[in-house]
């Protein structure tokens, strides 16, 4: 915790400015909050505080000149030696503010960068740190010195006639230059590291997510680390990263990342991109927002707007909504029918704090391993392997696997899985139902996978996928007529166009010319989603809907 010394505590008054042509604060006490926060998180005392709309930003002072001598008035005869403005100031605003109100002046941007300065831990992060700060100063230079224009003669690092602000430029670009070596050396040590997890085949989490939002909180439970969580701003500023403690969720590494905020500074962002870069190796993000506070959805649009920048917004990501204890049920529910983000992304939802027995931190991650092995690729069954081999009778595990190996394409072994699943847990309708599925792309099995979806439809006689299914293992059997019954009563339960398609095979099947012909027809009138096809359905589809197929398969 970082521990501000009495004496260096400075009075200042905090100039919020609502410019209505900007629109960057659509929330003023919202954002007025917050600004308040960053200030309080700096050390510095609030002496008073302000809030000024106008129309327009002055080019020459951003503050309109009405406002000014408001702000003049309000610092006659006090002990205020600080004015903190939330917005970027140019160079030449914050000295000609600071001329007018004889007072030091600085701007969101460097109070941000005062923050990242305290907070600053690792040998990384405080060359970061050190970066952003000189490049901020680099382009205004000229407010720290009244002696620009002095010619300094000599020789050595100042040539004969050069001027201090040439001289102070000078130096700080070399500055800049090795510090910027050395970042890039540590650059590729970490290269080296993504090499080396990526041999040893641990998957990177991720997590992101507006600035005590509970990220840390998130991390320590999943790692079972001691990382400093407080609640301020900015409470964590270096990336860590630890391995998932418990081996039943395999080999997986939760990284920590530094909290965002809107309207990062450039600067920071670019000093930061040795760090930021981990979120690019990462194989998929958590992101974590806090629900319950009122600008949430401003919050996740500015990750995402960073996340954007640094190009990992198309990273595989699972949003954690935190602090779900301080909603109430009508709240909760008016969140299944907001579109959160643009790619509609799942949410889980958590209280971290309240949540003693942390049965909401497990469930964040099995959906993190569920989420990495979607892709269903060849290092998803290396990943799996091993823990397969070490929790045989895992339930999720195999089930996993079962998903895996159908999405790949392998029915047989994605039908060993699940029958071994069923031995685990006998009688449970969808397992059945999965296993039938199965069976039903594997042209000796056919006959078994009708078996088995009569005896989950036992168990559930009115779910809609299981009748489809029994439909098709039929249909694949050669019955077609078996296989329309239980086809058109799916679709009397849920008109979902999959079924519709099968449907359509049924009737070509009977050679139901007239009835083919209307349920094609209706097919072309919807959207159909092949995603979730098997390679035999993908083949019979691209037959039926050759235009449609060579847009919408790969």
């Amino acid at each position: 915790m970082h521990i501000v010394d009495k004496n260096q505590i400075q009075n200042a008054l905090i100039v919020y400015l609502e410019v209505a042509s900007l629109n960057h604060y659509p929330k003023l006490e919202n954002s007025y909050d917050e600004f308040k926060s960053l200030v309080s998180s700096s050390g510095t005392n609030i002496s008073k505080e302000i809030k000024i709309k106008q129309k327009l930003p002055i080019i020459s002072t951003f503050i309109s000149k009405g406002k000014l001598e408001l702000l003049k008035d309000v610092l006659m005869g006090s002990d205020i030696e600080l004015v903190i403005v939330n917005h970027a100031l140019s160079a030449s605003q914050a000295r000609n503010l600071e001329k007018i109100l004889n007072k030091r002046v600085i701007d969101k941007t460097e109070l941000i960068l005062d923050i990242f300065a305290t907070r600053a831990t690792s040998y990384i992060g405080k060359l970061q740190v050190e970066l952003a700060q000189l490049r901020h100063l680099s382009t205004r230079l000229i407010r720290g010195w009244t002696h620009l224009e002095r010619q300094k003669g000599g020789i050595g690092l100042r040539g004969p006639g050069e001027t201090q602000l040439e001289t102070d430029r000078r130096l700080i670009g070399k500055r800049i230059k090795r510090l910027n070596q050395r970042l890039e050396k540590s650059h590729k040590q970490r290269e080296i590291n993504r090499y080396a997890r990526k041999k040893s085949r641990n998957e990177l989490v991720a997590i992101v997510g507006y600035t005590n939002a509970g990220k840390t909180t998130l991390f320590n439970k999943l790692t079972e680390s001691n990382q400093l969580a407080e609640d301020q701003l900015f409470a964590t500023l270096d990336s860590v990263t630890r391995k998932n403690k418990n081996p039943i969720h395999g080999p997986v590494l939760f990284s920590d990342t530094v909290g965002f905020i809107s309207e990062l500074p450039t600067q920071l962002i670019e000093s930061f991109k040795a760090t930021l870069d981990e979120l690019k190796s990462a194989n998929m993000l958590l992101h974590v927002v806090d629900i319950s506070h009122p600008s949430f959805e401003e919050h996740i649009e500015s990750v995402n707007k960073i996340l954007e920048e640094i190009q990992a917004l198309d990273k595989p990501t699972l949003m954690v909504f935190n602090k779900i204890d301080a909603l109430t049920i009508e709240e909760l529910d008016i969140l299944d029918q907001m579109e959160l983000h643009p790619q509609k992304l799942p949410y889980i939802q958590v209280a971290l704090a309240s949540d003693v027995s942390d049965k909401n931190v497990t469930f964040v991650a099995k959906n993190c391993i569920r989420f990495l092995v979607q892709s269903a690729d060849q290092s998803t069954v290396n990943f799996l392997n091993p823990l397969l081999k070490q929790f045989p009778n895992h339930i999720e595990l195999v089930n996993f696997a079962s998903q895996v190996r159908f999405q790949r394409g392998d029915h047989a072994m994605a039908a060993k899985h699940l029958q071994h699943l069923n031995t685990l847990q006998p009688n449970q309708p969808l397992i059945l139902n999965n296993l039938a599925m199965c069976l039903t792309e594997i042209p000796e099995m056919v006959e078994s996978a009708v078996a088995y979806s009569k005896q989950a439809l036992d168990l559930a006689p009115n779910n809609p996928s299981i009748l489809d299914t029994l439909g098709v293992a039929y249909l694949r059997n050669g019955q077609p007529e078996q296989a329309i019954g239980y086809i058109q009563a799916a679709i009397g339960i849920k008109k979902e166009p999959r079924y519709l398609f099968h449907l359509l095979l049924a009737y070509e099947g009977l050679g139901r010319s007239q009835e083919y012909q209307d349920t094609r027809k209706m097919l072309t009138q919807i959207s159909l989603n092949v995603s979730g096809f098997t390679a035999s359905e993908r083949a019979q589809y691209a037959r039926q809907f050759p235009e449609q197929a060579s847009k919408s398969l790969p």
